[in-house]
């Protein structure tokens, strides 16, 4: 908890070759994200772009283009079946629009038959204007009065004469305009980042960093080897923490995946301490040691501060490998005196 994290992603086409493209990363605590039903959760990159105008509902949607799940394309083909309905628009076309009006002419990208104009700004006292056309021929127009610059194509052209341009000579190299050398500047592109900063634990000896969205960006761009780093850090939460990460390309390419990230304390114990005990009572109080590394911790020291009314026994050094989980016993002897009394628990590696 509270450790820095340096996140390495890589991005390959369909081929498994490395290729550049934009990354929108999201990293939170898996805890909230089960909290909504998984019906309700929102899309990943592609099925939102490809599913969210075709259907009605988009319900489950971790299932559609999934290519980890088996059950992916039928659920798909039962998805676009059932409320496909752009599919079914095509069988009457004239029907569909009769029904749904111009919402019904925007899903088929309907046309009437006109061909889009393109107005400019007229200047009055111009009277004809050099339009350049492959072949190296100028097409001389007359300016049409704005009245008449909407009007049908056929009509717009009525005034053209086409005339052939001769071959240009090439100027000599003393009349060559002297430049100076310029720098192309690439746009200019801001993105929103969060990426959280935190104190690590053992630093601050006590738990108070609750935040559960770690990291957000929705505009990482990796290299030409497909590959791009980002760092954050985790909060005091005792969780997992999931990766998900959407993906498009310059070829408009669509790409999703999902990890994770635990954040564990590396060394702890688990006393399993009574309610309440009698005088004289011999208690024999187990003790669980956790190894929550990939790494041995070599020898483990345990020590018990408490009241003088209690005898405390003595747990061994003892190795814990990496994983392990080791119960104890620790024999306490009570005396005969009444009260409430604190222990203490020490364990440290050596």
């Amino acid at each position: 908890p509270g450790s820095p994290v340096t996140l390495t992603i890589q991005t390959k086409d369909e081929q498994g070759k490395p290729i550049s493209a934009v990354l929108g990363i999201t990293v939170t605590d898996e805890g909230i994200l089960k909290m909504v039903d998984s019906r309700e959760q929102h899309p990943h990159l592609p099925a939102m772009a490809l599913l969210e105008h075709e259907v009605n509902e988009l319900k489950d949607s971790h299932i559609y283009l999934n290519p980890q799940n088996p059950l992916s394309e039928k659920a798909l083909d039962l998805l676009l079946g059932t409320q496909g309905w752009r599919r079914f628009a095509f069988l009457n076309y004239k029907s569909f629009i009769k029904r749904f009006g111009e919402k019904g002419k925007d899903i088929l990208a309907y046309q009437n038959g006109n061909n889009p104009n393109h107005p400019f700004f007229l200047n009055k006292n111009l009277k004809e204007r050099d339009f350049p056309l492959e072949g190296r021929i100028l097409e001389k127009r007359k300016i049409l009065p704005p009245q008449r610059a909407f009007a049908p194509k056929a009509e717009r052209r009525a005034h053209i004469n086409i005339i052939r341009v001769g071959k240009r000579e090439r100027a000599p190299a003393s009349a060559k305009l002297v430049m100076s050398k310029a720098k192309m500047i690439s746009p200019e592109y801001f993105w929103r980042v969060y990426a959280h900063q935190s104190v690590p634990l053992e630093q601050t000896g006590q738990r108070n960093d609750f935040t559960k969205t770690i990291y957000w960006c929705s505009g990482i761009q990796t290299n030409s080897k497909g590959i791009a780093q980002i760092q954050f850090s985790t909060s005091h939460l005792i969780t997992t923490f999931q990766i998900s990460v959407d993906a498009f390309d310059s070829r408009g390419a669509l790409g999703w995946a999902k990890s994770t990230i635990r954040s564990i304390k590396p060394f702890f114990i688990e006393p399993k301490m009574p309610l309440q005990v009698s005088s004289g009572d011999t208690i024999q109080l187990p003790i669980v040691f956790v190894n929550n590394t990939d790494k041995n911790l070599g020898e483990v020291f345990f020590k018990v501060q408490g009241a003088p009314n209690l005898q405390m026994g003595k747990i061994m050094p003892f190795l814990l490998r990496a994983g392990e989980r080791k119960r104890k016993i620790l024999t306490i002897q009570v005396g005969s005196k009444a009260g409430k009394y604190p222990l203490l628990f020490l364990a440290k590696q050596g």
